[in-house]
């Protein structure tokens, strides 16, 4: 590579990685944006170098740390993974059941219901939480499943086993103890 381009490109590469610590910052202060991800790094690139705010936008991703995600709800710059998965899968929630397609709550109350009955007549069994749930989802959700809809019921699963008055122990292999 010319040393032209390469300058070039380092510039907008540094340009990225000062707009992501800017947002880093202002995660931690608590800045309320109310701004996609877009308009925030639109906000943040200096007027010299607005013609190239979607290539630095494009570059921030890259430089973003692997914890941090933008903010699913822009509300704050950016959030933790955790936040960002957990607001996914509830917007997916809510979602399928506007549609009357799936209810992914009641379909974790029913995994909880089968995992407690299945450790109990399987009490040496070496399956895996995965494993089960997917293979229940696909009979709980014949017409369409995927790893979507998994991570969504794990979502609930838990409250769902503790409300039976179980705990978790392990996923893999699965165990589960009651309550004392």
């Amino acid at each position: 590579m010319n040393t032209l381009l390469r300058e070039f490109e380092d510039m907008l590469d540094t340009e990225a990685k000062k707009v992501v610590n800017e947002m880093i910052n202002m995660y931690y202060k608590k800045v309320i944006v109310n701004k996609t991800y877009s308009q925030i790094v639109r906000s943040l690139v200096p007027k010299e170098l607005e013609y190239y705010t979607v290539a630095i936008e494009l570059r921030t991703y890259h430089f973003l740390p692997t914890e941090f995600y933008p903010d699913f709800n822009n509300e704050y710059t950016l959030c933790k993974k955790e936040e960002y998965v957990e607001d996914h899968l509830l917007k997916y929630c809510e979602y399928c059941k506007e549609n009357n397609d799936k209810d992914h709550s009641k379909m974790a109350h029913i995994i909880a219901e089968r995992l407690v009955q299945y450790l109990k007549e399987n009490p040496d069994s070496k399956k895996n939480l995965l494993e089960l749930v997917a293979i229940w989802t696909q009979e709980l959700l014949p017409k369409h499943n995927d790893s979507v809809d998994v991570e969504t019921i794990m979502l609930f699963l838990q409250t769902e086993i503790e409300d039976l008055g179980y705990q978790v122990i392990e996923i893999n292999p699965l165990i589960i103890e009651k309550n004392i």
